[in-house]
């Protein structure tokens, strides 16, 4: 029942990193994807997309504090994940060289220790777990924005249908 990685059965040398190394081919910064002008462009897209985002929720939060606190903070704690989400899609940009070289040393050295079967047998059952929980909170991570950016617009459109007054809340707030 469960995907083919999430098993015991995946080959031991494609656990290892699996779910970052998705993630992060998601948004264009695998630093082991070949380099295409494909992969720059949409690098660039979800930099921008994402760039565009903070400032925008950090101009709203900032010009609210006064007026607004409540609905600031609301426009801010988002602004601050953001930014550091972007911090951290730069430094990877910035050091995918690095990053990939310290990939593949630790898959070097994991896969060249002892290959006795208790060994390789505790080996599988830790690579295996570790891709579960990963992928745990890869699904919750997605669960969790997705929630954050319907519940305005059923909440509108609950509204709406009832014909009770509404205001046209989206799910970030945005200046």
């Amino acid at each position: 029942m469960l995907p083919q990685f999430l098993t015991d059965q995946y080959p031991l040398e494609q656990h290892l990193f699996l779910i970052p190394k998705y993630s992060l081919r998601l948004i264009g910064c695998d630093p082991e994807s070949p380099k295409t002008y494909t992969l720059y462009i949409w690098a660039a897209i979800n930099f921008i997309n994402l760039a565009s985002c903070v400032t925008a929720e950090l101009t709203f939060g900032i010009y609210n504090l006064s007026l607004d606190p409540l609905t600031a903070l609301d426009a801010l704690c988002p602004a601050a994940t953001s930014t550091m989400s972007l911090f951290k899609m730069i430094s990877i940009w910035m050091y995918r060289d690095e990053f990939s070289s310290l990939m593949e040393r630790i898959r070097v050295l994991l896969l060249k220790q002892e290959n006795s079967e208790p060994k390789n047998q505790l080996r599988r059952e830790l690579f295996t777990l570790t891709t579960r929980l990963s992928a745990i909170v890869f699904f919750l991570a997605i669960c969790t924005t997705t929630t954050f950016t319907i519940r305005p617009l059923v909440s509108n459109l609950f509204r709406y249908l009832s014909d009770l007054d509404y205001a046209h809340e989206m799910p970030f707030k945005l200046m």
